[in-house]
């Protein structure tokens, strides 16, 4: 059987499809040529306009400088405050010291420095040794006296040294009389300067040595130089 002569509508429909389909396309192409004819006559497409700037501002010359305020930093920082100033301290007022007393002695011997206070050689012994006194230089038998007041706290013999004396002060001081013979006082008593305690010997200790006294000053650190308070 012949399938066209079945179905008789089936070749009407797919016409009447493809007449739709090309007028709606002719249609398209003909708005499509009348838009474009369109933007042409009724003129060109809007300008981009230019944005507008704000224009320079105008700087007048002027013999006056102008003062410009000054623009705070954008950060400001505190700055520390500066600490007080101290008060001048007071003077310090320093009373006056009393002076103090130089203690003074006699000569107990009028003559002359025969071995001073330190290292000495020593004939005797033959060598080098620290002397703690000063010899004074003198004659056997010549008087020897008392530095200064002061009470005798003893006497020794010493078959080396001879006869020695100390005599003690009010100031804390000791002298020393060293060589003598024939003493004049004893321990206890209360002397006064220049008083006479014995004369002058000699001890085998020394006996190279011509005739002197041997004098020391004894203080609370030891003994020190007799020069220094002999006038």
């Amino acid at each position: 059987m012949d399938v066209n002569r079945r179905n008789p509508v089936k070749p009407t429909m797919r016409t009447a499809l493809a007449v739709v389909l090309v007028l709606v396309a002719a249609g398209a192409f003909a708005w499509g040529i009348r838009t474009g004819l369109r933007t042409e006559i009724d003129g060109k497409p809007e300008a981009v306009k230019p944005i507008a700037t704000t224009p320079p501002a105008v700087t007048h010359k002027s013999d006056t400088p102008v003062a410009v305020a000054p623009q705070p930093a954008a950060s400001t920082r505190v700055k520390p405050t500066a600490a007080p100033a101290k008060a001048a301290k007071p003077p310090v007022v320093v009373a006056p010291q009393p002076k103090k007393e130089t203690v003074s002695m006699k000569w107990p011997y009028q003559g002359g420095v025969l071995r001073p206070f330190g290292w000495t050689y020593s004939p005797t012994m033959g060598d080098w040794r620290f002397h703690q006194g000063i010899d004074i230089a003198g004659n056997d038998g010549d008087e020897v006296v008392a530095a200064m007041d002061g009470r005798v706290e003893s006497i020794e013999e010493s078959a080396l040294l001879g006869t020695r004396i100390v005599v003690s002060h009010v100031s804390g001081l000791k002298t020393v009389y060293t060589g003598v013979r024939d003493v004049l006082v004893k321990a206890g008593d209360n002397v006064r300067a220049s008083q006479p305690l014995a004369v002058i010997g000699r001890g085998s200790f020394e006996c190279l040595d011509p005739h002197h006294l041997h004098f020391e000053v004894i203080t609370g650190k030891g003994n020190v130089d007799p020069g220094q308070f002999l006038r």
